[in-house]
């Protein structure tokens, strides 16, 4: 199915359940998610945002859930963003969108941020990389803190795993030699590296 093309909303008959609007919106994305690779950035955004508004307002007597969607649509934007090789500001504001809504579980915020850091390793972006990789390291070492308090320490493993990709972008960045290198996009759309 094109990226344009969309399930037509069910007709509104009784009220729907928030959970089943839920439902419908996450069927929704993957329907289309596959396709925005083949179209611009700027379109990419203007379809998720569409199915953004027809389910949010579906849920406008279920604040929490409508939060919910705008949380993932926020996500998605940012991996469009990252996808389509949209500049740094571009990257930079849709990375703060999604945490302004705030991330419903930590998992999402580690994700997000890994995919946002590897994205700035390869356009050569390393200290602001490394600036992620730092505070997510420091994100990941409170969260032990709560586990450590916890009896059955669940999840410790989980975390030692993010603990582990985070420092191996620490550890790329030093191991390249390029940890003071800063990257500004020039007129021509290339980048020129600069000591900082």
């Amino acid at each position: 199915m094109g990226a344009n093309k969309r399930p037509e909303p069910r007709s509104a008959g009784r009220q729907k359940h928030p959970e089943a609007i839920c439902r419908e919106f996450a069927h929704a994305i993957d329907l289309v998610i596959l396709g925005l690779t083949r179209v611009g950035y700027a379109e990419s955004t203007r379809i998720l945002r569409g199915i953004e508004a027809e389910y949010v307002a579906q849920l406008s007597n279920h604040p929490e859930f409508a939060l919910e969607l705008r949380r993932r649509t926020a996500e998605r934007t940012l991996e469009q963003a990252l996808i389509h090789g949209g500049t740094l500001p571009q990257c930079r504001k849709k990375l703060a969108h999604a945490e302004d809504l705030g991330w419903s579980i930590i998992d999402q915020k580690l994700h997000f941020h890994l995919i946002y850091a590897r994205g700035m390793v390869a356009r050569g972006h390393h200290r602001t990389a490394k600036a992620i990789a730092k505070r997510c390291i420091a994100d990941v070492k409170e969260e032990f803190e709560r586990i450590e308090r916890l009896p059955r320490r669940r999840r410790r493993k989980y975390f030692l795993d993010w603990l582990g990709y985070f420092n191996e972008i620490i550890n790329e960045i030093e191991g390249s030699g390029l940890e003071d290198y800063s990257c500004r996009w020039d007129a021509g759309g290339g980048f020129t590296r600069n000591r900082t």
